[in-house]
């Protein structure tokens, strides 16, 4: 009696172990290359400043930095980008937003693009799809269409420059000018 016992005990534990050996193994979480070479920040916020004399604060919901394919650690804003720039008294002289946003930190270029408006505090409201702004020019372009409201009048036009202060303001074709009625 006991060798058949033995024997059904033998059987019992030979399925088992062959039933737990088949079953599907939970794999390690798995990320990709691209996933895991890329850094997270939720709610951010950068500061530059020049002397202890902040000159631009930045902030935003998300910002991603991954070194891209030319060896650059990219940052990329992908909700947005909220920007306050300020003058060496530390008054706030313009804001700029956007929905989307990439700082190539190699050719040191930010595209700001998706709804963008630039607020210049007391003077005019810039408006368009896409700007960029190359840090070693120290120059702000876009050749999308662009809208800039003054006090007294709209301007319409494709593509625009300007220095980073935006004291020197070129529009390439203008399309309208538009006098405010008074």
């Amino acid at each position: 009696m006991i060798g058949k016992d033995l024997k059904l005990h033998i059987l019992l534990f030979s399925i088992t172990v062959l039933i737990c050996s088949c079953s599907k193994k939970e794999e390690a979480p798995y990320l990709t290359e691209e996933e895991a070479s890329r850094e997270v920040v939720e709610n951010f916020q950068t500061i530059y400043s020049d002397s202890a004399v902040i000159k631009v604060k930045f902030s935003g919901p998300v910002m991603w930095r991954a070194e891209s394919e030319n060896k650059s650690n990219d940052q990329i804003f992908p909700e947005g980008i909220f920007v306050e720039f300020f003058d060496s008294k530390q008054n706030k002289t313009g804001e700029l937003t956007a929905k989307y946003a990439v700082r190539n930190d190699k050719e040191k270029k930010v595209i700001v693009s998706d709804s963008v408006v630039w607020h210049i505090m007391n003077r005019e409201t810039f408006e368009t799809e896409e700007l960029v702004w190359d840090e070693k020019t120290e120059k702000l372009y876009t050749n999308r269409f662009v809208t800039i409201q003054r006090e007294n009048e709209t301007i319409y036009g494709h593509g625009f420059e300007s220095d980073q202060n935006f004291t020197y303001l070129k529009i390439n074709a203008p399309e309208a000018f538009i006098k405010a009625e008074e």
